[in-house]
């Protein structure tokens, strides 16, 4: 399976896991979750980012900007909690929870965001701005 160089110097190559099998992928294979049998990835196999990518959950319990919003990224947890500190901060957002694990981060906000741009565009920047950000 193909890589893609890092977009920033502080993302890294995560690999992919086996979505059935709930395994990482190296070489092509994985362990058979049931025998512990090497064997080969089959075609048609579905794949996600799963650790050392950092799972991002953000989430509003303000009435007027419902939803979740879940992504992985590639970054150090550190650098990404650090960074939708930022985001909060900056935009003065109101956080009701947060807890953050070595490959998780929750986000429980209790915003409108209707006057900072509206909670789509504030949970993208949570997320996405990390590869504007400076190394």
């Amino acid at each position: 399976m193909p890589s893609q160089p890092p977009d920033h110097p502080h993302e890294f190559h995560a690999g992919v896991w086996d979505y059935e099998a709930n395994r990482p992928v190296v070489d092509g294979k994985i362990e058979d979750p049931i025998t512990g049998e090497v064997i080969p990835v089959t075609e048609g196999t579905s794949f996600y980012a799963g650790p050392p990518n950092v799972d991002i959950t953000i989430m509003n319990l303000h009435a007027d900007a419902s939803g979740t919003f879940r992504f992985q990224r590639a970054f150090p947890f550190e650098r990404l909690l650090a960074h939708i500190m930022r985001v909060i901060d900056r935009e003065g957002i109101t956080l009701h929870a947060l807890n953050a694990t070595s490959y998780s981060i929750t986000v429980v906000l209790a915003d409108d965001l209707k006057e900072k741009g509206g909670y789509d565009k504030i949970a993208l920047e949570m997320v996405n701005g990390i590869w504007d950000s400076p190394a």
